[in-house]
């Protein structure tokens, strides 16, 4: 343990009586400089008071403490270390002293700080992206967004080139930073390829109009030149004002900006009543349309391979619901599970994809995967009716429960319980969508989680965008010192798949593999793309 880890002892003060050679090259301290000195030497001023009471109630209380401690070397650098307290008791059951066993955690902590910096800044204007602005959105209880829309830019790209799409996106960002602080505390952010937004606190909707007005004005008297091409760029905004009745300002924003470009007009106001009224309508068509196909068992599974690189085979299989309206047409689950959500048939879709799921896979070798909301897992019935199943059809140690990354997990205590129980009964556990949302690396520390599927969004440029690669490599890395398995979701060609395979992912998943279908393949062969 000694030439493994960073010990220190303690006595019942605090007071360091014992530390090891790794520690001192940890903290940069000799040892003569540590021992006799308290343990505080080392703390952070980062870490909170209350922290440290927490901790010391734990170990006065004889049990043993876990957690994550942000240090100070003698130089003043940082360091974080995954700490584990234990009291050392004589034979009347007393508490002598106190050894803390440390591992050095400094680097992976570093790295995740850098990736969640990478994933929430647009790499073409360095503006802050969807994903952060989203964030943001969640600090405030009210507050205005204005979008800013180029339209027709698809067609820039295709008659000059995306060298000069790219210019002129570069162009109206710098004109919505040079313009911005006359809004005053406003933020700028790119959302997607050729739309930005501005987002401030509280009701900004007459100042956004000015400022959409102001951008306007300096692009007629200031026309995009690239080379020895100009022209103006024309643009479609919306605002919406987020209060009490509007949860979801980003969509109120695209609603509204999807509501000017039908009217062909420059500016639109975000109307709550006529936006409700539609989607109440849109809602109820849909839950009917839920309810009809359960009870005509029109709520299918389609079944996607998943492509073992190491065994050059399909080892496993990603169950995706669909819905088959009664004309054949096959819908995609992005159209109607939000409605199955909050109409409370969602649990009825979980269980059918359960059945359909364990029914096909029982008499088969490869490994099912079936996705479950946080609500899922936290719902005792539901979990009870898929332990059962799993047992009843013989599927214990082949079947993977993957749950949203991008999902808040707020009672993380009873999450990971379930996760737990799930693993007793022969059922592993996946992460989906990692690098879209939180990217909270330190849950994964503390969560035995299986497997790490990586966000769609970064395997899709991963062959041709060096950020990208790095991330995707890093999470890999990251994944494997934790023994996690890595996939790649959305690999649709040959580059994609080679570059992955390059990075070190060990499952790969996508058209380029296969299509899903109702029908999964024959029996595995191995097969090399």
């Amino acid at each position: 343990m000694d030439l493994s880890n960073n010990i220190t002892i303690t006595d019942k003060k605090g007071i360091i009586s014992y530390v090891n050679e790794k520690f001192c090259v940890l903290s940069g301290y000799k040892e003569e400089e540590l021992v006799g000195k308290p343990h505080s030497i080392v703390r952070h001023p980062d870490m909170p008071k209350s922290f440290f009471k927490n901790m010391w109630s734990t170990i006065l209380n004889k049990q043993v403490w876990q957690g994550i401690i942000k240090n100070r070397r003698k130089d003043g650098s940082n360091f974080y270390i995954e700490t584990t307290i234990a009291p050392i008791l004589d034979n009347k059951g007393q508490i002598v002293e106190f050894i803390s066993i440390k591992t050095d955690i400094t680097s992976l902590i570093l790295n995740k700080e850098q990736l969640q910096s990478e994933i929430i800044t647009d790499r073409l204007t360095s503006l802050p992206n969807r994903i952060k602005l989203q964030e943001d959105i969640k600090k405030d209880e009210e507050a205005s967004l204005l979008i800013l829309d180029i339209n027709h830019f698809k067609e820039i790209n295709l008659l000059f080139g995306v060298s000069l799409g790219d210019e002129a996106l570069m162009y109206l960002a710098q004109t919505i930073v040079e313009l911005i602080p006359a809004v005053g505390n406003a933020s700028a952010y790119r959302v997607s390829a050729d739309e930005f937004a501005v987002y401030k606190s509280g009701n900004c909707v007459e100042e956004f109009e000015a400022f959409a007005n102001a951008v306007r004005s300096f692009i007629q008297k200031h026309p995009f030149k690239y080379q020895e091409i100009s022209f103006d760029i024309d643009l479609t905004c919306s605002i919406a004002y987020k209060n009490m009745q509007i949860e979801n300002l980003f969509e109120a924003a695209l609603d509204a900006l999807d509501s000017a470009k039908k009217a062909k007009h420059f500016l639109h106001i975000f109307d709550e009543l006529s936006s409700k009224q539609h989607e109440y309508e849109k809602n109820f068509e849909w839950t009917r349309k839920i309810k009809e196909a359960l009870l005509d068992e029109r709520i299918r599974a389609y079944f996607q391979p998943i492509y073992d690189v190491q065994k050059k085979s399909i080892t496993k299989y990603e169950a995706l619901v669909r819905l088959i309206q009664e004309d054949g047409t096959v819908i995609s689950p992005f159209v109607f599970l939000e409605v199955a959500k909050h109409s409370r048939l969602y649990s009825q879709i979980t269980r059918a994809m359960i059945n359909q799921g364990c029914a096909m896979f029982a008499k088969r070798k490869e490994i099912l995967t079936l996705n479950f909301s946080i609500e899922d897992l936290l719902d005792e019935e539901t979990i009870e009716y898929f332990i059962s199943a799993v047992s009843e059809n013989n599927m214990k140690n082949r079947v993977i429960a993957e749950v949203l990354e991008s999902e808040g997990i707020e009672n993380f205590e009873t999450f990971r319980n379930v996760l737990t129980r799930l693993k007793e009964n022969g059922i592993r556990v996946a992460i989906d969508d990692f690098g879209s949302g939180y990217s909270n690396f330190s849950y994964l520390i503390n969560l035995d989680i299986d497997i790490l599927k990586i966000d769609g969004s970064l395997i899709r440029n991963v062959n041709i965008d060096q950020n990208s690669k790095i991330i995707v490599q890093s999470i890999a890395m990251f994944a494997r010192e934790l023994g996690m398995q890595t996939v790649a979701e959305f690999v649709s060609d040959k580059e994609i798949f080679d570059t992955v395979k390059v990075l070190g992912i060990d499952l790969i998943q996508g058209y380029y593999i296969a299509q899903p279908s109702e029908e999964p393949q024959k029996e595995n062969k191995v097969v090399d793309f």
